[in-house]
């Protein structure tokens, strides 16, 4: 919103600065000759005036030019880094698309299995966070084994006395 208003705000010290210059270009057809337009005051003031005013807006939209270059520049990069990943999807399609990959696929995520197969699972006991999880089981196996064991030696103690 406000490079709208800071373009409206320059827009219209163009057309100022361009009423200026039409001013001295009618200023200049009235005068009869170079000589007497060189000369003349009025001519000097207001090119002063227009040279003075238009090196003063463009230093003051530097700034805004810069940082909107650098928008680009960034924004240019962003589509380069889309194009890439957009080719890099072009050429994997196939493969996604086709049904060797999709049955793969589903039978990973999904767990799936024809009817004429079968499925051996192997617990992957040497991973981190299998062992995190198995841990907190195993306690609570033994746990329970301790107390059946305690239960059991219990009721023989007590049942053959």
């Amino acid at each position: 919103m406000d490079m709208i208003v800071n373009t409206a705000t320059t827009y219209e010290i163009y057309c100022k600065y361009f009423l200026l210059i039409i001013l001295l270009y009618y200023h200049i057809l009235t005068l009869s000759s170079m000589k007497a337009f060189l000369n003349s005051k009025i001519t000097l003031v207001l090119l002063l005036i227009a040279i003075g005013g238009l090196s003063v807006s463009i230093t003051n939209l530097m700034p805004e030019v810069l940082s909107a270059y650098q928008r680009i520049q960034t924004y240019e990069n962003k589509i380069a880094a889309q194009q890439q990943d957009l080719n890099r999807l072009k050429q994997i399609q196939p493969h996604l698309q086709s049904e060797e990959f999709i049955k793969s696929q589903t039978k990973l995520k999904l767990n799936y299995k024809e009817p004429e197969e079968v499925v051996i699972t192997i617990a992957d006991i040497d991973s981190s966070t299998s062992n995190a999880d198995n841990n907190g089981q195993n306690k609570n196996q033994r746990a329970d084994s301790w107390a059946d064991w305690a239960i059991a030696l219990l009721t023989k103690i007590f049942l053959e006395n």
